[in-house]
């Protein structure tokens, strides 16, 4: 056994379970669409709840690398790294409907949504990936008030997870209405409201 099989497995999840659901796929249809024989894929993983947790870990890496690493750098002004972030998730999911016929949206909040009560170990992870993007949006937001591009207000950590929050909405709706342009819509609605929050 090869550890190209353990990748085809790894690959298959994050086709088939990060855009289809976690009960709606199950061992049988990863080993298919990997062409792995069940053997095999308790070789390398426990359980379905392994691999997936294996095929988060892949994901979020590709997430930062060609997400969220490009738009948050120094060279781009904080508050515009936060609109860019709308735009580029917005030009991504349009690629994707553009592939497949349809907006995928979130695959870490869709996960969410169906497993966060349900299974501790995934909720775990996902706890860490959400924790792990907003700590990109707070470290925009902490820079754009020690330049007094805005004001102190309530703790910038709630500001980042309200961007979040706001932005996941947005992939929710874009996914529902099989509409990626209502993310980028949203980008500037994005920075009025960190722009108005509350003193």
């Amino acid at each position: 056994m090869t550890n190209e099989t353990r990748e085809r497995l790894i690959e298959s999840a994050i086709n088939l379970v990060l855009t289809s659901g976690y009960h709606a796929i199950g061992v049988k249809e990863i080993c298919q669409h990997a062409h792995v024989q069940k053997g095999s894929f308790y070789h390398f993983f426990p359980s379905k709840r392994d691999l997936v947790s294996e095929a988060l870990d892949r994901q979020w890496a590709r997430h930062t690398q060609l997400l969220l690493d490009p738009v948050f750098n120094e060279s781009i002004p904080p508050l515009d790294r936060i609109v860019k972030m709308f735009e580029v998730f917005s030009a991504h999911q349009v690629h994707l409907q553009k592939s497949y016929g349809r907006v995928f949206g979130c695959p870490f909040g869709s996960l969410a949504q169906e497993l966060s009560t349900l299974d501790e170990p995934l909720r775990d992870k996902l706890t860490f990936i959400f924790q792990s993007w907003a700590g990109y949006i707070e470290g925009a937001l902490a820079e754009a008030v020690a330049l007094d591009y805005l004001p102190i207000t309530t703790p910038i950590s709630e500001n980042a997870q309200s961007v979040l929050s706001y932005l996941e909405g947005l992939m929710l709706m874009a996914k529902t209405l099989n509409d990626p342009y209502l993310i980028q819509r949203g980008a500037i609605n994005a920075k009025m409201m960190i722009q108005n929050v509350p003193t």
